[in-house]
């Protein structure tokens, strides 16, 4: 599954309105509205670091694992090399 949809996810079971999730990541350090997180959830907007770690912070004791840093980094793709002739 994809951060932001784990991000809906993790909001839906805790019922919490995109705007409450937003100020709750405001007062982990976090500037963004609720427009913000719903482009997010839907995939429509990257994040910046400042966000990733407040979003692994506040998600830490969820039963579902919290959402790490590390899964809103694009993943590179395979590098692929010719072979020698």
């Amino acid at each position: 599954m994809l951060p932001g949809a784990r991000l809906r996810a993790f909001r839906v079971s805790g019922g919490l309105s995109q705007e409450a999730l937003a100020e709750k990541l405001q007062s982990l350090g976090c500037s963004c509205t609720q427009t913000y997180v719903g482009l997010v959830e839907r995939g429509k907007r990257g994040v910046g670091l400042s966000f990733a770690q407040a979003v692994e912070t506040l998600t830490k004791g969820w039963g579902e694992g919290p959402i790490r840093t590390e899964e809103w980094l694009p993943r590179a793709a395979p590098v692929r090399r010719k072979k020698a002739s």
